[in-house]
């Protein structure tokens, strides 16, 4: 045998199988990644799952993650929980431990994980400090924290980490936007605006809507109706699908008391949350819920929904719901909201 034959039996031959492996690995991720497009969510689970046990040029961290992903899709937040805690030490790419970590936060606070929220989310807070990662990216993440204790209304924690975040990086998306939901909820119509002015203005191209979403809304318990219809049309406008249905259902509220087409807008919201619900990409108790239900309500002029709404209505949200829905439910008690409804001009 000549030496062209010896190394193509002790290189080539390895070589050739471990590049068929990786070839057949890349391309399960590829399907799983196509799967999970198109909402096969069980196909794109089992494609993932395939391509993570294997040689893989993507990174089992990345494999991972994308399963945890689908997964969580599918409404099983303690598997996406186990699936990414199996990730985080195979993961250094910076942008897939950003999603791994929006993911870990998404899975405490599902309405069906089975371990208190409070607890999973101080699990991962201890999990992010012994993660190396740029600043700039912790930054980004604890504003991401800061927006889950706020939903968890543990409002203290939530400022702590605003404030954490904003000192480390003062354009930050997740706390700008938390601090102007924070302030919202306050009264304070000046904080708020100035939070959510500087997010539309981010460098993030994605995150810029929810500034104008923002502002919509001081506009609209300010009373600046033209002007909410206007930043509500302009987040619409951006083409964020998760957004659209949230900004079509306030937007409705202000054609409602604008007297334009708000029946129209409706149907706008609910077409655009059935889309993603089709695509399995709003959570089975999503918010949504309870402001298309407002919505509706204020469309319609209909008690009955006012309260489907108020009992849709996550506890982060009630007192909002409560003071909207007190428009058809004058005894509904606002918990506290301290903003006005507009007044019809």
């Amino acid at each position: 045998m000549d030496l062209f034959s010896i190394l193509f039996f002790v290189v080539g031959v390895p070589l050739t199988i471990l590049t068929a492996v990786y070839a057949h690995a890349t391309f399960l991720y590829a399907r799983g990644d196509i799967a999970q497009q198109e909402g096969k969510l069980e196909l794109a689970e089992k494609r993932f799952t395939k391509a993570a046990r294997g040689l893989n040029p993507i990174g089992r961290g990345a494999t991972l993650t994308a399963l945890a992903r689908v997964q969580l899709r599918m409404n099983r937040p303690d598997d996406a929980i186990q699936t990414l805690r199996r990730a985080a030490p195979k993961t250094k790419n910076p942008g897939i431990v950003l999603a791994l970590y929006q993911l870990l936060i998404d899975a405490a606070l599902h309405p069906e994980v089975s371990t208190p929220a409070a607890d999973l989310l101080h699990d991962v807070e201890r999990l992010l400090e012994s993660t190396r990662m740029p600043a700039t990216l912790r930054a980004m993440l604890l504003g991401q924290f800061a927006h889950a204790w706020a939903r968890l209304e543990n409002t203290d924690e939530a400022r702590r980490l605003v404030e954490t975040a904003l000192a480390k990086d003062g354009l930050n998306p997740g706390a700008l936007f938390t601090k102007g939901w924070l302030s919202l909820r306050d009264g304070d119509l000046d904080v708020a605006r100035e939070s959510f002015d500087k997010l539309s203005v981010v460098r993030e191209k994605d995150q810029r809507p929810l500034g104008l979403y923002g502002l919509g809304t001081a506009a609209f318990y300010a009373g600046n109706l033209e002007e909410a219809d206007r930043l509500y049309a302009r987040a619409l406008a951006e083409g964020s699908p998760l957004l659209e249905p949230f900004a079509a259902a306030r937007a409705a509220l202000v054609h409602q008391v604008l007297g334009k087409d708000a029946a129209g807008m409706l149907r706008r919201a609910e077409e655009a949350a059935e889309k993603l619900r089709s695509r399995k990409s709003l959570a089975t108790h999503s918010s949504v819920d309870w402001l298309l239900a407002i919505a509706r309500a204020w469309v319609h002029q209909d008690a009955a929904k006012a309260r489907e709404a108020l009992d849709a209505a996550p506890v982060t949200e009630r007192a909002e719901a409560a003071a909207l829905a007190s428009a058809l439910l004058p005894k509904v008690d606002t918990q506290g909201w301290k903003l006005s409804l507009p007044a019809r001009p």
